[in-house]
């Protein structure tokens, strides 16, 4: 069976990005690309690259792509196969930025995607690049010109409303190449070194002649390194599980019980026992509010030490573990609430969690996210 790769484009980008690599995969691999168009969060991004990968991939991201290939590893490690980042960052929003970016949205609107076109592109390539390959030039513009405002202003949300793309990075488990243009004066190279530095055995690539649009400007040598990447031992190592039947058995086990015992846990309303069920630094996402997590163990005790009372029954199912190592695991379960405050019925959702077992021997939520499919 072929591997699937998926190919994750950027801001204001479509598939066209990926031209060359698609060409130069095709025949070995099963290759999508994602359309972006219609979302504007990375978080939804990165639920539709899910929805339509298979169960195990390999993925690649370019610039704002790249942020969504990392969203898609922190909520699904288990599925990823590979992963590689090309011109992109983890920082934060940057002194500025918000309104050097509605700027660009106002001329957008205003004077239409051809000026978007000749004021955006110019720093997003090689300096001078543009004046010099007339093919790159009018592949760009066209590029951009597919787009509309509309598009535009959903992508700039998404970058805007960017999740914390370093606790992504923590959550890479997979064999990981970073690139970079030699000359990316958006992303630079330094950015990328930090994002290698941070994942032990990452393949590290600069592209040289090449600026923030390298799959475009060194086609070439992203599709060889690209090439290479598929070359690279997956994720699934073996002795990355506990090492036989019964010590998997028993963590497994172990992890399902810490699950339940957070529903007893909430119903009793024991806020320092849920708060000891995560690590130090652990985060936790209520399914009402999954966007806005919060962050350290104190800040989870005081969480659910303030809010307030309520009578209700968590009823858990569908515990599945996934083991990523000898001490790390990814768990999802399904939870229905029972409510029993006025004007509430059922709430039906689940839980996705990274659980790390600790130097004590208990296996602690490093992160716990919850979403709701209906109520």
């Amino acid at each position: 069976m072929r591997q699937t790769i998926i190919l994750v484009p950027g801001l204001l980008c479509d598939a066209a990005v990926w031209e060359h690599q698609v060409r130069g995969l095709e025949p070995d691999h099963a290759v999508l690309v994602a359309d972006l168009r219609a979302f504007d969060s990375i978080t939804a991004m990165a639920r539709h690259v899910l929805d339509i990968a298979p169960a195990r991939f390999s993925l690649a991201g370019h610039s704002m792509g790249a942020r969504v290939a990392l969203e898609v590893v922190r909520a699904a490690p288990e599925r990823v196969d590979r992963l590689a980042l090309f011109d992109t960052g983890i920082h934060g929003l940057r002194d500025g930025e918000a309104e050097r970016r509605q700027a660009l949205i106002r001329l957008g609107e205003e004077e239409g995607m051809g000026a978007l076109a000749e004021a955006w592109l110019p720093p997003m390539v090689k300096e001078g690049r543009l004046t010099q390959d007339a093919a790159l030039d009018r592949a760009l513009r066209a590029m951009v010109e597919r787009m509309n405002p509309a598009i535009h202003r959903n992508h700039i949300a998404a970058l805007l409303g960017r999740p914390d793309a370093r606790a992504a990075l923590s959550a890479v488990r997979c064999p990981l190449l970073v690139g970079v243009g030699e000359e990316d004066r958006w992303s630079p190279p330094s950015q990328h070194e930090e994002i290698a530095a941070a994942v032990p055995g990452s393949r590290y690539v600069v592209f040289a002649d090449s600026g923030h649009m390298a799959p475009m400007e060194s086609p070439e040598a992203v599709t060889a390194a690209l090439r290479d990447w598929m070359q690279m031992p997956s994720a699934r190592e073996p002795g990355n599980t506990p090492g036989d039947v019964l010590a998997r058995a028993m963590a497994e086990q172990a992890i399902a019980a810490q699950i339940y015992r957070f529903a007893q846990a909430n119903d009793a309303h024991d806020h320092d026992a849920l708060a000891e069920m995560f690590t130090q630094d652990g985060t936790f996402a209520r399914p009402t509010e999954p966007d806005r997590p919060v962050e350290g163990r104190e800040a989870i005790r005081a969480f659910f030490r303030d809010r307030p009372a309520r009578r209700t029954r968590h009823v858990m199912a569908n515990v599945v573990v996934d083991f990523l190592s000898e001490t790390e695991a990814r768990a999802r379960s399904y939870v229905v609430l029972y409510s029993g405050e006025r004007g509430e019925t059922v709430l039906i959702g689940d839980f996705d969690d990274r659980l790390v077992l600790e130097s004590d021997r208990v296996w602690r939520f490093a992160s716990r996210r919850g979403s709701l499919a209906f109520t």
